[in-house]
């Protein structure tokens, strides 16, 4: 894995002066090299949503952070050969948390989207998904059924986006309500306060599942969804530091093994 990691850091530093001067055109916030700082402190800072069960969650009755992403991130930081920290963040101010260097990405479930590539160097995607609708079954079959009733999404979610742009015309036909996390939202769904959470596919799956939510199912799918890890803007070395190792887990078979113990077979998009 050294001679691996060596490589990757060769590559990518023959491509410091050109990938600054891009970055300098694009807006970036990059200040440093995040990846040798990341190297010299030993310690590799990922920020994530920790209600976003199953890819970054508090184990139950705990404060250990598990998932999917938890899995990933820590498998590449021990390629990297540094610790790796679990830094939760308010999903809706990652950008800030970024640009204040308190996280090094941002890894668990973020949603590629336009927008977001505005303003973040963002990974290939590693993982596909659809947003989805989840409710009490019976309660409705399709959008329609739901116009004049209460939705949730998550605040800073593409879900929310979606409900701002593409399905503006239907947000306007029911009440939309934002929540920090999907926990929360779900919470409400199940005590009746909301009709339906618009979501991702990956966390409706888990949580009806694993997490008690028998009786509800999903509807619709409103979008493929696509996730990424985000990055500063301009921030190309730590960026291909990682998805050089996340190919190397895939070469491995470490990618595969950490996806079916999530997700009961191989999703994963690297490397195929």
């Amino acid at each position: 894995m050294k001679k691996l990691f060596a490589l990757v850091l060769v590559a990518v530093m023959m491509l410091t002066a050109a990938s600054a001067a891009l970055a300098e055109t694009a807006g970036s916030t990059v200040k440093e090299n995040s990846l040798q700082k990341v190297l010299d402190e030993g310690v590799f800072k990922v920020g994530l949503d920790v209600g976003f069960a199953p890819m970054g969650f508090y184990e139950e009755g705990t404060d250990n952070i598990i998932g999917y992403d938890i899995d990933l991130a820590a498998a590449v930081a021990e390629r990297l050969g540094v610790a790796v920290e679990f830094v939760p963040v308010v999903w809706e101010t990652k950008e800030m948390e970024l640009a204040a260097y308190t996280i090094d990405c941002v890894w668990n479930g973020m949603s590629i989207t336009p927008a977001r590539q505005e303003i973040m160097t963002i990974s290939d995607a590693y993982l596909t998904n659809n947003i989805v609708v989840l409710l009490k079954e019976g309660s409705a079959a399709s959008l329609d059924d739901l116009k004049g009733k209460t939705v949730g999404v998550q605040s800073g979610s593409f879900a929310e986006e979606l409900m701002a742009g593409e399905y503006a015309e239907f947000a306007s036909a029911v009440e939309v309500l934002a929540f920090e996390d999907y926990v929360a939202a779900i919470m409400d769904l199940k005590n009746e306060n909301l009709d339906a959470v618009i979501i991702d596919e990956v966390v409706a799956n888990y949580q009806i599942q694993v997490m008690g939510l028998e009786g509800y199912t999903t509807i619709e799918a409103l979008s493929e969804d696509l996730y990424g890890i985000g990055f500063r803007k301009g921030d190309y070395m730590l960026c291909g530091a990682v998805e050089e190792a996340l190919l190397d887990m895939a070469q491995d078979g470490t990618l595969a093994e950490i996806s079916t113990k999530w997700f009961g077979s191989d999703v994963a998009l690297i490397g195929k």
